[in-house]
């Protein structure tokens, strides 16, 4: 039971630690609209949490190992709560860059620290789709209440929320044992190792660095179009408003794939769900050459998310199969975010001024890539004679 509670702890963790990427686009119209700042100026707050972050997740892999695991995540919850309420009445550009750079590290700590947890559960996949169950639903939730919080009580609101949201796991922190990472959980049974593998869960890395190479294509292929969704529904001559309605109801919508890779979880090999979950999403991006009217767009889209939060936890549940002492998985949510920036920048060189439609050749082909690689790694993993449900 303590594994368990433990495991969801860490599921509140990480989303928390990655929920600020929901409230980009509105902290975009609060910047330029009411604060004046400069196109730069605008590029560099919204990008500071992600940067933040990732610096956090590189650098957690010497220091994640020595610190003590509820310290840790008390400081951290601490910390980036403390950022985002310090935030409230900013309007300097350098005071606000150093808030987001210094809660964007600290909700890297929060996600490093979580995916260690959640790795280590014994069942990855059931608990990063959790995770990202959750974090779609804190996203959502804070994306669609944004208009009324802001009208009822301006810029500071967001801020306020952001804060609630990373404190609202802390009474459950004496779920997790008080002590250094690296002297917690044993290896699950669950963890099978076979001919060629040590006993001590130390794979060959050669399998990480294919995961990781897998999930970069992924997210680059995702988010190469994705970040241009809006641009592409208007293209095609659909409403604004339906297109804004469109995109907020998909990430709500899109839960029920992280919530169907839940139940599928242990129950299925990994590489089955990967395979269908991108393919179908591949269908999504095609059908988008031949899309007419709303509600083609509208379920375009929703197939499109929902086939993302389906495939995310088995990729990332893979990866923390070959890494239980979580010196690697700490790094995923880097390069998740690596992915997410690189693909936007390949399609925006595609389209060069000219068709919003033609991001759907950089997705295509790096979404078709990232199930090649996956298959490698299936191949790889085989041939080691490896057994860990791949």
């Amino acid at each position: 039971m303590q594994i368990k509670s433990a495991s969801l702890f860490y599921c509140f963790l990480y989303a928390a630690g990655t929920v600020v990427y929901f409230v980009l686009p509105v902290w975009g119209g609060i910047f330029s609209e009411e604060m004046l700042f400069n196109t730069a100026m605008i590029g560099w707050l919204l990008s500071a949490d992600m940067i933040a972050n990732t610096i956090a997740n590189v650098t957690a892999r010497y220091w994640i190992a020595h610190w003590n695991w509820r310290k840790t995540a008390l400081g951290s919850a601490a910390l980036m709560a403390s950022a985002n309420l310090m935030c409230i009445g900013v309007d300097d550009f350098a005071l606000l860059m150093a808030l987001r750079l210094v809660a964007g590290f600290a909700g890297g700590g929060l996600t490093s620290l979580a995916a260690v947890g959640i790795a280590r559960s014994g069942e990855p996949d059931k608990y990063f789709g959790i995770a990202l169950s959750i974090q779609v639903f804190m996203g959502g939730l804070i994306l669609f209440s944004s208009p009324s919080l802001l009208a009822e009580f301006g810029n500071a609101s967001i801020y306020v929320a952001l804060a609630a949201l990373t404190l609202i796991a802390l009474p459950f922190l004496r779920a997790i044992p008080d002590g250094q990472l690296k002297a917690q959980l044993p290896m699950p049974k669950s963890q099978k190792v076979a001919i060629g593998v040590k006993a001590s869960g130390q794979f060959p890395k050669i399998l990480t660095i294919l995961g990781f190479v897998g999930v970069i294509l992924f997210f680059a292929g995702m988010n190469s179009l994705w970040a241009f969704a809006e641009n592409i529904g208007t293209e095609l001559g659909i409403e604004e408003q339906f297109i804004a309605t469109t995109l907020s109801l998909s990430l709500l919508i899109s839960m029920g794939g992280s919530l169907l890779a839940v139940y599928l979880a242990g129950k299925v090999k990994r590489l089955t769900p990967i395979v269908l979950g991108v393919s179908s999403i591949v269908l999504a991006v095609i059908s988008f050459f031949w899309v007419q009217g709303n509600w083609a767009f509208f379920i375009a889209i929703n197939v499109f998310n929902f086939g993302y939060n389906f495939v995310i936890p088995f990729q990332s549940g893979w990866i923390a199969s070959f890494d239980f002492k979580g010196e690697s998985i700490v790094l995923l949510p880097a390069v998740q975010g690596a992915g997410i920036s690189v693909g936007p920048i390949l399609s925006g060189v595609i389209i060069n001024d000219t068709s919003y439609l033609r991001a759907i050749y950089p997705s295509l082909s790096l979404l078709i890539a990232s199930i090649a690689i996956f298959l490698l790694l299936s191949s790889r993993q085989s041939s080691l004679d490896i057994s860990s449900l791949d």
